[in-house]
């Protein structure tokens, strides 16, 4: 388990996802960190490599119902996962869902397929390719997003530019919007006789670096940074769901029955079954002679 990874990601990265849960990934992995450092947490790499997902790639996150095949969107998305991420701390990779939706495009005995999401997002990184990947597959087959749970950040990324999107009225959808934390030490230094000397090239290296304050121009290019990252994702729900105004992306999540109005979702279901049934629907139609 890469917790140095996460950790830095965490601190330098601007992120598509829930704060709330941002900060309880925060808290975990920082616990994670200290105990794999003091042996109280002890894994056997072995084992683990003998329960990882099948070999190909995506496969772990199929099913299907019929002639619809279902890909399974739960956890913190990004890329690069290792195996035991996959398998114990519920992250999804943004590699294995862009292979199991092809994988079904190509199957020809699956008329439509369905994203079944429950994630507060995760990484920008790999989240706008992903979501491209999802938007050019739905022009061979019916694609169509459902949440039961929570289609947040990079979540919302990956199903805005499915043919429709469904939820339960008590799920939450949207969080439209691109944060980056960084904690400013400096004046803790100052306090404990810190004194900190950093050596670089340019204006921006070893911005945000402990113990450092930032300057404006610092502050401007990591402002421009997230903003870059706010136009690809906002820029993406606009191209595909143009009902979506900018007043509904503004980082706050709705529940459900809410989205309508606002045209996050296209309507509210009970349940997985009859996101399935409206999928057949959709193929039907898009295909009459079948």
């Amino acid at each position: 388990m890469n917790c140095e990874r996460l950790l830095r990601a965490i601190a330098r990265e601007p992120w598509y996802m829930d704060e709330a849960y941002f900060m309880m990934a925060l808290q975990a992995m920082a616990a994670g960190r200290v105990f794999l450092e003091s042996g109280r947490i002890t894994i056997n790499m072995a084992e683990v490599a003998d329960q990882a997902p099948a070999d190909e790639p995506g496969s772990n996150l199929l099913s299907t119902a019929g002639e619809v095949g279902v890909v399974d969107i739960k956890g913190t998305i990004g890329i690069g996962w290792d195996d035991f991420e996959k398998k114990y701390l519920g992250v999804v990779d943004c590699h294995d869902v862009v292979a199991a939706v092809g994988s079904l495009v190509s199957d020809e005995n699956i008329d439509a397929i369905v994203l079944n999401i429950d994630s507060p997002g995760g990484f920008v990184v790999g989240t706008q390719e992903a979501a491209e990947r999802i938007a050019e597959f739905k022009q061979a087959k019916p694609i169509v997003a459902f949440t039961e749970g929570m289609m947040c950040s990079a979540a919302y990324f990956l199903g805005s530019g499915c043919d429709a999107i469904y939820s339960t009225k008590s799920a939450l959808v949207g969080s439209i919007g691109v944060y980056m934390p960084l904690l400013d030490m400096s004046g803790l230094y100052e306090k404990l006789g810190l004194k900190l000397e950093l050596f670089r090239t340019g204006a921006y290296k070893g911005a945000g670096y402990p113990g450092k304050e930032l300057t404006d121009d610092e502050r401007e290019n990591f402002q421009a940074h997230v903003d870059f990252a706010f136009e690809q994702f906002s820029g993406h729900v606009t191209e595909h769901r143009p009902q979506v105004g900018a007043e509904s992306m503004q980082g706050q999540a709705l529940w459900g029955q809410e989205c309508i109005e606002h045209g996050l979702v296209d309507s509210v279901v009970p349940d997985l079954n009859a996101v399935i049934q409206e999928a057949l629907l959709i193929a039907s139609m898009s295909n009459p002679e079948a």
